[in-house]
């Protein structure tokens, strides 16, 4: 005997996304709750408090700056990319972070196409 499944209703939907910070990790730990949003036209609504992040397409300039040095850079999500500086990134910049640099969006979401 198969097993009914049970209803997903908006509110549910609501609450997990709001344990979400992205799109991504709505659709990857709530399938079923992002597919119905999805397929009933409400997911912008309940992903209204994600900032949006960046593709291949899409990306910000930031700068880790510190008083006369500054690096700039190009992600689609500044702040981790910030943080893999701090464990990955060049001599030079992991020196600058670890003086109390701190990170500055340049811009908003911008296209990668010139």
């Amino acid at each position: 005997m198969k097993m009914r499944k049970s209803k997903v209703t908006r509110e549910q939907v609501k609450v997990c996304a709001g344990q979400c910070v992205s799109r991504k990790e709505f659709r990857q730990k709530f399938s079923r709750a992002y597919g119905h949003a999805y397929r009933n036209e409400y997911l912008n609504e309940v992903c209204a408090h994600m900032p949006p992040l960046g593709n291949r397409l899409l990306r910000y300039v930031y700068a880790i700056e510190l008083e006369n040095e500054a690096y700039i850079g190009l992600s689609m999500n500044p702040e981790k990319r910030f943080l893999n500086h701090t464990i990955r990134g060049t001599k030079d910049v992991r020196r600058i972070i670890s003086k109390g640099a701190k990170l500055i969006k340049l811009t908003g979401l911008i296209s990668g196409q010139y």
